[in-house]
């Protein structure tokens, strides 16, 4: 089985539990259970403001916890890193850097099902960023599904052509896909 089958939800799905959170929200506001504060919270939610715009943060307080957590992976400590980055997934769930950040960590542990799952949520907020491919390519490619590694690193190559990612990323593509495109070792 692929590493990327089993996280994404049938399209009911998704909505059958956006409903069921709607009407328990809907539910606690309207039974006074909730205290002003809070109460305030949750309308800003359904608004659609994430808690870093409730509490009035930046992006630069998101970049700080991301450099923070990547002082532990370069000491590998990365569960530590994954507890700040996931704090900055919680407090802003379109921080896409905070989705790379946690993949990678996934990555340097060989989980790779959740990084996969992490880099691809991160390409779906940053489609075009060459590096996500890449680290989705690597992924694929430890997992022996080489046809789906070889788009990834494609898309990756393509992308950082067009100045989409870091410039080293064309590189570490080709690299690669001269590893997939080698032929097999003779037995």
């Amino acid at each position: 089985m692929s590493i990327l089958r089993g996280y994404f939800p049938e399209s009911g799905e998704a909505q059958n539990v956006l409903e069921a959170a709607n009407a328990s929200l809907a539910e606690a506001l309207a039974g006074g259970d909730l205290d002003e504060r809070t109460a305030s919270v949750v309308e800003h939610l359904k608004a659609g403001l994430t808690p870093r715009n409730i509490l009035g943060l930046t992006e630069a307080h998101l970049d700080a916890l991301v450099m923070q957590a990547s002082q532990f992976m370069a000491y590998g400590q990365l569960e530590k890193a994954r507890d700040i980055l996931l704090q900055a997934h919680q407090l802003d769930p379109l921080y896409a850097k905070a989705l790379f950040a946690i993949g990678t960590t996934y990555q340097m542990e060989g989980d790779l099902r959740r990084a996969a799952h992490f880099f691809m949520h991160f390409l779906a907020l940053d489609a075009t960023n060459g590096d996500g491919y890449l680290r989705l390519g690597e992924c694929l490619m430890a997992a022996g599904e080489l046809p789906e590694a070889r788009d990834a690193l494609g898309a990756a190559k393509a992308f950082a052509l067009e100045g989409k990612g870091r410039p080293e990323t064309v590189a570490q593509a080709d690299r690669l896909l001269a590893v997939l495109d080698a032929p097999p070792p003779l037995s």
